[in-house]
C-alpha cells in the first residue's frame, strides 16, 4: 500500500499509511523502513533517518532498513556514514550487491575508479543475471570515457538481456559514446519499439535521429506517436520544435495552429510559437502573435503575462507594463498578473509601487507565496530586519516545498553579516533540498563568510557534480581551489570541464594559469603551446600571454625574452 502510494505520487498519503501501520505494529521494522522511505519522498531527511535508525534498532540485521540509509546518507551529502553503513551491510553478507553497488557509487563520486571497478566486478559476480551491476560497469568506463570498453559490456548485456530497455539505452548511449551513431539509432529504435510510452526513449531516438540530418524519420516517428496518444502536449510540442529545427519557424508556427484548432482552449501551442520566433531573432513576430491571441482571449493571464515579458526583454518595460495594467484594471483581482506586475516595477527600481501592489495580493489572498516572497525582498533591499524575516517565515509556510524562502533567509544573514545564523540557515535548507544546485552555492557562499574554506570546498564540490555544465559553479569551485593551494584538484576540475567543452577558451586560459602555479612558468607556456595549432603557435601565443604570468625571478622582461627565444624555436620547427 505505502509503495503503491509512492508510484502514485501521492506521498503525504503514503507518509499516512506507514505511520499508520507503525502506530499498530511499533516493533516491525518493515513499516518503519516503510516510512523511512515515504520520509525521503517527503524530503524530510532527518524523520527519514529517525525511522530507518529505528528499524535498526529493532533488528540490526535488516538490510532494507541498512540500505534505505545508506542512499539518505548519499542523498543529503554525508558520504562517509553511507560507506560505514555500506561496510557493516557487507560484513554481514559478502555478496550484498546493493551494499557493493553503493559503495562504486561513493568511489565514482571520489573518481576512485580501481576501487569502484573492484567493487562493481564483485557484483557482477555475485549476481550473474542481474543487467543492474553490468550497466553499473558499462556507466563506470564512460565516466572515464573509455568508450570502447563502455560499448563491449554494453554488447554483451544486450545479448543476455535482448529485452531490457534499460540495457539497450546503456547500449545506445555507449555506441553514441564511441562515434556509432548508426549503432546507437539502432539501440534507441529496438527500445522503442519495445517501450512505445517511454517519453525518455523517444525524445533520445528523435534527438539522434535529427543529429544523423535523417528528419524525415524523425518527423516519422514522433508524428506516429501523437497520432496515437492525441491529447500528449508535450509530444505535440517536440513535433512543433522539430518543425522549427528542419523546416524552420514558419512552418513551425503552422503545424502549432492546426494543432490549436484540435485543442483551442490550450494557449500552449501560442506560448511555443512566440517562444519559437524569439529564438529566431523575431521578437517582433512574436509580440505580434501574443498581442493577437491576448486581444482574442483578455482574460487568459498566462498569455498576458507572456507578451508582458516579451516586451521587458525586448527592452520596452512600458509597454510591458501597459499589458499588464489594462488587464488588471479589467479585473482587479488577476492576482497573478498583479504580482508580475509588481515584479516587473522591482525589477525597474519602483520599489514603493511593488510594495504597494504586493500588498494588495497579500491583503486578498494571505499565503500567496510570490508575493510574500517579494515583500521580503524589498524588506531585505530597505534593512529591515524583522519585517523582513516576518515575511521569509510566511512564505516557508505557505511553500513548504519551494527553497525561494529559505534562500532569502540565508541572504539575509548574510547581509547582517551573521555568519554563524548563515551557516545553520544554509545547512537546514541543504538538509531539505540537497539535490539543488541554487541551494548548495548559497550554502557554499555563507561557509565562505564564516571562513569555513573546507566546508565550501566540500559544498562546492557537490555542487559541481550536480551541474558540471554551470559555469557560475565551476568558476566558484576552481577559485576557491586555487585559493585553497589545491592547484592539483583545480587542474583536474579543469580538465574535465574543457574535456566536455574542448573550444572553451576561458577554460584553456585558467588552465594555463593553473599550471604555472603546479610547475612554474615554462608549465604554462608548455600548456599554452599545447593548445595551439601548430602553424599558428605563435599568434595564438600572444592571446594566451599576459604580464601577470611572469611574476617570478626575472619579472617580465625575463618572461619576454623567454617568449621570444621560444617563439623563433618555434619558426624553425615550422620551417
Amino acid at each position: 500500500m505505502v509503495l503503491s502510494e509512492l508510484r502514485a505520487g501521492r506521498v503525504d498519503k503514503a507518509v499516512e499509511v506507514a505511520a499508520s501501520l507503525v502506530d499498530r505494529h511499533a516493533d516491525n521494522p518493515l513499516y518503519q523502513a516503510l516510512l523511512g522511505e515515504a520520509r525521503v519522498a517527503q524530503r524530510d531527511y532527518p524523520a527519514a533517518e529517525a525511522a530507518f535508525r529505528t528499524a535498526l534498532a529493532r533488528n540490526s540485521g535488516f538490510a532494507p532498513a541498512a540500505r534505505g540509509l545508506a542512499r539518505l546518507y548519499l542523498v543529503i551529502g554525508r558520504t562517509d556514514d553511507a560507506r560505514k553503513v555500506y561496510t557493516d551491510l557487507l560484513a554481514k553478507k559478502s555478496d550484498d550487491i546493493v551494499a557493493l553497488l553503493g559503495l562504486a557509487d561513493i568511489a565514482i563520486a571520489q573518481k576512485k575508479w580501481p576501487e569502484a571497478m573492484d567493487d562493481t566486478n564483485r557484483a557482477r559476480a555475485a549476481a550473474p543475471n542481474d543487467p543492474v551491476p553490468g550497466l553499473k560497469l558499462a556507466d563506470l568506463f564512460g565516466l572515464q570515457k573509455d568508450w570502447a570498453k563502455a560499448k563491449a559490456v554494453a554488447g554483451e548485456l544486450a545479448a543476455q538481456f535482448p529485452q531490457n530497455i534499460d540495457v539497450l539505452e546503456a547500449q545506445g548511449r555507449a555506441q553514441f559514446g564511441a562515434g556509432d551513431i548508426n549503432g546507437a539509432i539502432s539501440s534507441y529504435k529496438r527500445a522503442y519499439e519495445l517501450a512505445p510510452k517511454s517519453a525518455l526513449i523517444l525524445s533520445r531516438y528523435v534527438a539522434l535521429l535529427t543529429q544523423a540530418k535523417n528528419h524525415r524519420e524523425a518527423r516519422t516517428v514522433l508524428q506516429n506517436a501523437v497520432a496515437a496518444e492525441p491529447g500528449n502536449t508535450s509530444l505535440k510540442a517536440q513535433l512543433i520544435r522539430l518543425e522549427a529545427e528542419t523546416d524552420g519557424v514558419d512552418q513551425a508556427v503552422a503545424q502549432a495552429r492546426a494543432f490549436a484548432k484540435e485543442d483551442p482552449d490550450n494557449d500552449l501551442y501560442d506560448l511555443l510559437s512566440a517562444e519559437l520566433y524569439e529564438e529566431a531573432g523575431r521578437e517582433r513576430d512574436g509580440i505580434a502573435l501574443l498581442d493577437g491571441v491576448v486581444a482574442a482571449r483578455p482574460t487568459d493571464d498566462s498569455l498576458t503575462i507572456a507578451l508582458s515579458r516579451l516586451y521587458a526583454r525586448t527592452g520596452d518595460p512600458a509597454k510591458a507594463e501597459a499589458v499588464l495594467v489594462r488587464r488588471l484594471k479589467a479585473d482587479p483581482k488577476a492576482l497573478t498578473v498583479a504580482s508580475d506586475l509588481a515584479r516587473l516595477y522591482l525589477t525597474v527600481g519602483r520599489r514603493a509601487d511593488a510594495k504597494k501592489l504586493y500588498t494588495d495580493v497579500i491583503s486578498q489572498r494571505s499565503n500567496d507565496a510570490a508575493a510574500l516572497i517579494g515583500l521580503a525582498e524589498i524588506a531585505l533591499a530597505e534593512r529591515k530586519w524583522p519585517e523582513s524575516a516576518d515575511y521569509i517565515a510566511r512564505a516557508r509556510t505557505a511553500a513548504p516545498n519551494d527553497p525561494g524562502p529559505g534562500l532569502l533567509l540565508v541572504n539575509m544573514y548574510m547581509l547582517r553579516e551573521d555568519s554563524k545564523k548563515a551557516v545553520a540557515a544554509g545547512s537546514d535548507l541543504a538538509a531539505k533540498f540537497p539535490q539543488n544546485v541554487e541551494v548548495l552555492d548559497a550554502q557554499a557562499r555563507a561557509q565562505i563568510g564564516a571562513a569555513d574554506t573546507i566546508g565550501a570546498l566540500s559544498t562546492y564540490k557537490r555542487a559541481y557534480e550536480l551541474a558540471p555544465l554551470s559555469l557560475p559553479i565551476l568558476s566558484r569551485y576552481v577559485g576557491l581551489l586555487k585559493e585553497a593551494k589545491n592547484f592539483t584538484e583545480a587542474k583536474n576540475v579543469l580538465q574535465g570541464a574543457l574535456g566536455r567543452d574542448p573550444q572553451n577558451r576561458p577554460l584553456k586560459a585558467e588552465l594555463i594559469r593553473v599550471e604555472k602555479e603546479i610547475g612554474g612558468l615554462d608549465a604554462g607556456l608548455a600548456r599554452a603551446r599545447s593548445f595551439a595549432p601548430r602553424t599558428t603557435r605563435i599568434a595564438t601565443f600572444t592571446t594566451w600571454f599576459r604580464p601577470s604570468f611572469t611574476k617570478r625571478p626575472g619579472g617580465p622582461q625575463r618572461g619576454l625574452l623567454c617568449w621570444r627565444r621560444r617563439s623563433r624555436q618555434n619558426r624553425r620547427t615550422m620551417i
